[in-house]
C-alpha cells in the first residue's frame, strides 16, 4: 500500500509538472503576441501625434507627453518603431522632428531614474540613435558616464557606445578611462569595436587617445592599442602624412619594461599591421627572448613575416629551436609567408640537429600547400 502511495504521488507531480511547462509554453507565445499586438496600437498612436504635431511644430504639451512616454519600456519601444517608419517615409521630416526633440532627452537625462538597468540601457540606445544636436548637452553626457558604472555589461556598453556616437574625442577619452577605471570585468573587444564606429575624424580621435595613454588605465590602454590596430590610424594622419611620432610613442611603450605585459604585447601585434621598419630590430629582440619571455617570442615571430630581411630570418630560425611549441609555430608560419624556399633557404635547418625544428617547418610548409 505504501509503494502504491509513493507511485502515485510521484506520478501525479510528474504530470502536474508537464502541465505547467505546457501551459507556461502557450501563454508566453500568448503574452509575446499580445505584447506585440499592443506595442504595434501604441506606435500607430504616436505616429498620428507626431503627424499632428509637426503640422505647426510639436508644441509644449506634446514635448511632454513623449517625455512620458520614454519613461517607460513601452513608450520607449513605441518610439524606436515610429522613428524608424518615419525614416522609411520622410527622412527629412524625421531629423527635423528629432532637431526639436533634443531638448526632451536632456530633460530625461536630469531626471534619470535609478535601478533600473533595463530602462537604463534602453535610453543611452535611443540616445544613440534619435539625439539630434550640434553637441551633446552637459546633463546628456553625465548621464551617459554614469551608466558606464553600471553593474549590467549591457548599460555600460550602451552608454559607451552613445558617447563615441554623440561627444567628442575628448568625451570618449574620459568615458574610456571612466570604463576602465571601475573595476567592472568589461570586454575589450566590445570597447574597441565601439570605438570603430566613430562617425568624426578618425585622425583627431587617435590623437585624443595618444595624447592621453599615458594616464589610462591598463584596460583603456589596451582599448586604445586595438582601435589603433583595426582602424589603421596609427600610420596616416591627416592628407596621408606619416604620424611617425605615433610610432615612436607605441614603440617606446612597447620597449618599456616598467610597463604591462599586456600592454606590451598588444604594442607587438600593432606592429604586425602597421610596417614600420625601425621595429625590425627590436621585434627580432624580442623573439630571441629566453623561455621566461616566450610570450613575447611568440608575439614578435608572428609580427616579424612584415619585416623581410636577413636579421628577421636569422631570428626566425633561432625561435624553431624554442622548447616552446608556440614560438616554433609561429617562426614557421612567418618564414612560410616570407617566401622562403625549403629546400634553398632553409636547407641548413632541414640538414641540421634540431628534429624538432626540422619537424615544424616540413609540418608548416605542408599545411600551407594543402598536404595535410
Amino acid at each position: 500500500m505504501i509503494a502504491q502511495l509513493i507511485v502515485w504521488f510521484y506520478g501525479s507531480v510528474s504530470i502536474l509538472v508537464i502541465a505547467f511547462n505546457i501551459a507556461s509554453s502557450v501563454w508566453g507565445r500568448l503574452y509575446e503576441r499580445l505584447l506585440a499586438r499592443w506595442a504595434g496600437r501604441e506606435a500607430e498612436r504616436f505616429e498620428e501625434e507626431v503627424a499632428r504635431s509637426m503640422e505647426e511644430g510639436p508644441s509644449e504639451g506634446h514635448l511632454a507627453r513623449v517625455e512620458r512616454r520614454l519613461r517607460t519600456l513601452s513608450g520607449m519601444e513605441s518610439f524606436d518603431r515610429v522613428m524608424e517608419a518615419l525614416g522609411r517615409e520622410d527622412p527629412g521630416l524625421r531629423e527635423r522632428y528629432l532637431a526639436r526633440l533634443a531638448p526632451v532627452f536632456d530633460h530625461l537625462a536630469l531626471r534619470a531614474p535609478q535601478g533600473n538597468v533595463l530602462r537604463s540601457a534602453f535610453a543611452s540606445y535611443l540616445a544613440r540613435r534619435w539625439y539630434r544636436a550640434d553637441a551633446p548637452s552637459e546633463a546628456l553626457m553625465t548621464y551617459l558616464r554614469g551608466q558606464l558604472s553600471a553593474p549590467a555589461v549591457h548599460a555600460r556598453l550602451n552608454a559607451f557606445e552613445a558617447i563615441v556616437g554623440l561627444g567628442s574625442p575628448n568625451d570618449i577619452v574620459h568615458g574610456l578611462r571612466d570604463l576602465g577605471a571601475t573595476g567592472l570585468v568589461h570586454s575589450r573587444r566590445l570597447a574597441s569595436e565601439a570605438l570603430l564606429d566613430y562617425r568624426g575624424d578618425r585622425d583627431e580621435l587617435a590623437s585624443a587617445l595618444l595624447g592621453a595613454f599615458p594616464g589610462l588605465p591598463t584596460y583603456g590602454k589596451l582599448c586604445v592599442l586595438s582601435y589603433l590596430r583595426l582602424a589603421h590610424v596609427g600610420r596616416y594622419g591627416v592628407g596621408g602624412n606619416a604620424r611617425r611620432d605615433r610610432w615612436r610613442l607605441v614603440r617606446d611603450v612597447m620597449s618599456d619594461e616598467h610597463e604591462d605585459r599586456e600592454v606590451r604585447l598588444a604594442c607587438i601585434r600593432f606592429f604586425r599591421s602597421n610596417v614600420w621598419m625601425p621595429v625590425a630590430k627590436p621585434l627580432a629582440a624580442f623573439a630571441r627572448s629566453g623561455t621566461g619571455e616566450w610570450e613575447f617570442a611568440a608575439v614578435a615571430a608572428t609580427a616579424l613575416a612584415s619585416y623581410p630581411g636577413a636579421d628577421t630570418v636569422r631570428a626566425l630560425k633561432g625561435c624553431l629551436s624554442s622548447p616552446v611549441y608556440q614560438v616554433r609555430f609561429n617562426a614557421a608560419r612567418s618564414l612560410y609567408e616570407l617566401g622562403l624556399s625549403l629546400e634553398d633557404d632553409l636547407a641548413d635547418v632541414l640538414e641540421g640537429p634540431d628534429r624538432y625544428a626540422r619537424d615544424m617547418l616540413r609540418y608548416r610548409w605542408q599545411v600551407e600547400e594543402g598536404i595535410l
